[in-house]
C-alpha cells in the first residue's frame, strides 16, 4: 500500500512520529473499508428508517483491522534534497517543453542526464514518472556509453 497525503490533508502531522502518523492513517483506512458488525446494524436500521432497503454488507468484517507488518514516512517537507517540492505544469505549458526538460545535455556529446516526474509525460507530479524517468535516463546513459565504445562519435 502506498500512500501520498498532502496539505491541507497532512496538516498537523508535523512532529508526530512514524508510529502515530501510521496509525491515523489506518484510522482514515478503517473508517473508509472495515466497519463493525455494530456499525452494521446501526446502518441497517438508518437505512429502514429511511425506506432503503440494500445495504453493502462487504464492508462489515467480524474480525479486527489489522496492522501493517512494516511501513516507512517519507517526510519530504524536510528532506534536505526535496524540502516538499513537486513540479506542476503553469497555465501554458505544453507537452514539448517536458520533453526539452527531459533531454539530455549537450546534445552532441550528453554528460548530464535528467529525470524525475518534473520530466515525464506519462506520469508528471507521480512516483510512477519518477520512476519510469529513472528507467528512460538510464537506458540512455547505456546507450551513450556504448555508443562510445563502439567508437560512434557526435556530428559537431
Amino acid at each position: 500500500l502506498c500512500a501520498h497525503v498532502w496539505p491541507p490533508f497532512a496538516d498537523g502531522w508535523d512532529g508526530k512520529s512514524d508510529d502515530e502518523v501510521v496509525r491515523e492513517f489506518c484510522h482514515v483506512l478503517k473508517g473508509m473499508f472495515w466497519r463493525s458488525k455494530k456499525e452494521k446494524k446501526s446502518a441497517q436500521n438508518e437505512n429502514s428508517t429511511k425506506g432503503q432497503h440494500e445495504l453493502n454488507t462487504n464492508a462489515f468484517r467480524k474480525e479486527p483491522f489489522p496492522t501493517p507488518l512494516d511501513y516507512a514516512v517519507a517526510r519530504w517537507d524536510s528532506d534536505p534534497f526535496a524540502l516538499g517540492s513537486y513540479s506542476y505544469l503553469k497555465l501554458g505549458a505544453t507537452w514539448p517543453q517536458i520533453e526539452d526538460l527531459a533531454r539530455p545535455y549537450p546534445a552532441k556529446d550528453p554528460h548530464i542526464f535528467f529525470a524525475g516526474e518534473a520530466t515525464s509525460l506519462e506520469g508528471i507530479q507521480c512516483v510512477t514518472g519518477a520512476y519510469k524517468s529513472g528507467l528512460r535516463a538510464a537506458k540512455q546513459i547505456l546507450a551513450e556509453i556504448a555508443n562510445k565504445r563502439r567508437g560512434f562519435i557526435h556530428a559537431k
